[in-house]
């Protein structure tokens, strides 16, 4: 790992790394820009107890559901200076099935992310579009395995619209996060040694956001979705999507981590 921080390991091994306060959100997507394109819905809502919002926005049931960020988890301490030694970058995506109401909000992800800035990386945990429907339909006479629960069945064009929509996310915020870093002041990260990974639901969308490189690739794993929701790097996020014939943020990636 010596190859991819400043200094030697001997260094590196005699460094104190204290972990800051996460950062404020920072927002990389304003959801309702010109041309946006998404599903609206009532039904059903929320899982978790959400109550419906004035006005049934496209999707989420979070406090700032106008908008996507991240939070920042960046190391400080003894050994630390980001003018001379920008750090590695962790962009991580949450988990949560895709379904609505789930979030970095997670007692977990906030433990890895912070195990993570303490180990020398700048680790940014990013939310994007969810909705997949709550749409139940009970099966009769076919148990679950626990006692008295039914079986359920999802029925809805979300479970592959929500998926496309955060692959579309996962994209936007890592080339936000790349141009942002050209102003931040509180930390720096090589952008020549970033990871992306993900929990659960977010792993999937991590190895689509780094395996998947064009837009024939996507179509192929989700076919006419374009038609509806459009290309799979819309021009909605605080950075650009890439010109024809940009290699785009793919020679950045040093690797994934998939749990």
């Amino acid at each position: 790992m010596a190859g991819i921080f400043c200094g030697t390991p001997s260094s590196l091994k005699n460094s104190v790394f204290t972990v800051a306060n996460r950062v404020t959100r920072t927002y990389y997507k304003n959801l309702t820009p010109a041309g946006y394109q998404d599903v609206h819905y009532y039904l059903n809502y929320c899982p978790f107890g959400c109550s419906i919002p004035n006005g049934n926005p496209a999707t989420g049931c979070d406090d700032d559901a106008h908008a996507l960020y991240y939070y920042v988890y960046y190391p400080t301490g003894t050994g630390i200076n980001y003018s001379t030694c920008p750090l590695p970058a962790l962009i991580m995506f949450h988990s949560g099935a895709f379904s609505e109401c789930s979030s970095p909000d997670q007692d977990g992800l906030e433990d890895f992310c912070e195990e993570m800035a303490s180990r020398g990386f700048v680790v940014f945990s990013c939310s994007y579009r969810v909705g997949v429907l709550t749409d139940q339909t009970n099966i009769p006479n076919t148990p679950t395995g626990h006692e008295g629960d039914p079986k359920w069945q999802y029925v809805s064009a979300q479970q592959i619209l929500a998926i496309y929509r955060a692959c579309q996310d996962a994209r936007g915020s890592i080339r936000s996060i790349i141009q942002a870093n050209a102003t931040e002041t509180l930390f720096k990260i090589n952008t020549n040694d970033i990871f992306v990974g993900g929990m659960s639901a977010g792993s999937l969308i991590a190895m689509n956001a780094v395996y998947y490189q064009s837009q024939a690739m996507i179509d192929a794993v989700f076919p006419n979705v374009s038609a509806a929701l459009g290309s799979i790097n819309p021009d909605f996020y605080a950075a650009p999507p890439p010109a024809i014939g940009d290699p785009d943020y793919f020679p950045n990636i040093a690797g994934v981590i998939n749990l």
